[in-house]
């Protein structure tokens, strides 16, 4: 954590930051202001269940200030010491691939479609989306490069042709539904 700072984090302080400089608070113990090249972030280092964690509170400007980011990191110390990880909170309310495609051909393509193309496009996804993606958080992805592990070959370019088409269309609507739950919250 280095140097254990007798400075109170302030928005002079905050301002007078340069490059590559971290200042510690001396009320909070763990808090500090981060400057990278422009913005400047609040942060919080501590121990999370036996391990250094540096935690990001959010960056200088609206609505964080000295004050909020400094009652933030008061809130998120007292879940911490009450055994709760504040990550796992963030974590949890993302959807993996897997279960947004399961939501895709249940919201999706059983109301829309007939029960072949159900059948079809269950059987691409299963064997083509959810191996390479199913563990990943599905508002990671806005694009996806088409030549990850395609089949290489004028022989597989219908089948390369239709993964992409699959992998677009889910991802496509992952996007969507991110945007929409991002402005519903």
């Amino acid at each position: 954590m280095g140097k254990r700072s007798s400075t109170r984090i302030t928005k002079t302080v905050v301002d007078s930051l340069g490059p590559d400089q971290i200042v510690w608070d001396a009320e909070v113990k763990g808090f500090g202001v981060r400057c990278q090249t422009k913005a400047k972030s609040y942060i919080l280092k501590t121990n999370i269940q036996g391990h250094r964690r540096q935690l990001r509170i959010g960056i200088h400007g609206s609505p964080w200030t000295p004050d909020t980011a400094r009652a933030e990191a008061k809130r998120l110390l007292g879940e911490i010491v009450q055994g709760k990880d504040p990550r796992k909170a963030k974590f949890s309310e993302r959807v993996r691939m897997r279960e947004f495609c399961a939501r895709y051909i249940e919201q999706y393509a059983i109301p829309k479609k007939k029960a072949s193309s159900v059948r079809l496009d269950r059987m691409n996804l299963d064997n083509h989306v959810l191996p390479l993606l199913g563990q990943k958080f599905a508002d990671e992805y806005r694009q996806i490069s088409s030549r990850s592990r395609m089949p290489s070959g004028t022989a597989k370019r219908r089948q390369r042709m239709r993964r992409r088409s699959k992998r677009s269309r889910v991802v496509g609507l992952s996007s969507k539904e991110a945007l929409v739950s991002r402005i519903a919250a």
